[in-house]
């Protein structure tokens, strides 16, 4: 069975480290069906990152946390750290992360080999298919892997530099409606 959690102790220590080094952070806490907001960031930014999170609630201290593992932790914070802050953690603790941006401000930080294109591989390998039957867009970091996976992969006009070289192609931008436009033109030439 694959790794999909971080260890509760895991997530507590990240938290820690990455708030002690880096300061506000405004971190958002992902369990199955909630996301967890610190009482400490002010409200006017919870109630924004709420906006990205779907179900959420606050908690006074990251140790009233619910005694369960976490899928992911995402930090607002530039996207450049991430490499940093995977590197730091991981040369300390026996469960690794993988960390990187998802949007300029926002780091994503998950269990050691769990992204996009890992999740898709396993999708796909249910389904008896493979990258080869796969289009893919995608603007940010988070992206990377889901792109060098598939064997149609795209990547958005606006989206980061580094994302544009592991993309095949590229898609007009999210602004534009990229993403239907290019697969308006898969499906016109099945026709």
């Amino acid at each position: 069975m694959l790794l999909t959690q971080l260890k509760r102790e895991t997530a507590l220590s990240l938290l820690k480290e990455v708030s002690d080094k880096y300061g506000k952070v405004a971190p958002m806490v992902f369990e199955t069906d909630v996301a967890y907001f610190h009482r400490a960031i002010p409200k006017t930014e919870r109630d924004f990152l709420a906006y990205f999170a779907g179900q959420s609630a606050v908690v006074d201290h990251w140790e009233d946390l619910p005694k369960k593992d976490i899928l992911q932790i995402t930090f607002s914070l530039d996207n450049s750290k991430a490499p940093e802050i995977e590197k730091e953690f991981n040369a300390k603790h026996e469960q690794k992360i993988s960390a990187f941006g998802s949007a300029n401000t926002a780091i994503d930080t998950n269990v050691y080999g769990i992204n996009k294109g890992a999740g898709l591989k396993h999708l796909l390998a249910k389904l008896n298919l493979t990258g080869d039957d796969l289009i893919a867009f995608g603007d940010s970091d988070n992206d990377i892997a889901m792109l060098d996976f598939a064997k149609y992969s795209y990547a958005m006009a606006n989206g980061m530099p580094i994302v544009k070289e592991h993309a095949k192609y590229i898609a007009p931008a999210n602004t534009e409606n990229g993403v239907f436009r290019v697969l308006q033109k898969y499906l016109d030439a099945d026709k």
